[in-house]
């Protein structure tokens, strides 16, 4: 049995011409925009997690080569996986990004991270 086609995440043009067509194009970027700037504020969150922790267990146990417990090690082996995952979907996002350029249109978001 073969699953049905799923749609493009663009597709053919809408019904309604050009005009639904730019307002999906420009829907397609705010969402972009959305997610690039939602996985900025994560890469973010979790670097002063990575240094509010390393902080902590140099108070806890001072400069020691062997400051950071184990558990500590582990979580930042699995913060810097965690960013590791969200830089690979940025670059994703910015090729689709690239995809979806063009004229600006009216309500695009213009900051970038």
């Amino acid at each position: 049995m073969t699953s049905p086609a799923r749609p493009s995440t663009i597709g053919p043009a809408p019904p309604g011409g050009e005009a639904a067509l730019r307002r999906r194009i420009a829907s397609l970027r705010r969402r972009s925009d959305h997610l690039s700037t939602l996985l900025f504020c994560l890469v973010s969150c979790l670097d002063v997690i990575a240094d509010g922790l390393v902080a902590h267990e140099l108070a806890e146990h001072g400069p020691t080569e062997h400051a950071l417990h184990e558990e500590a090690r582990a979580l930042l082996a699995r913060i810097d996986q965690v960013k590791a995952k969200a830089a690979s979907a940025r670059q994703h996002l910015h090729e689709t990004e690239r995809l979806l350029h063009g004229p600006g249109l009216p309500g695009d978001v213009v900051w970038r991270p």
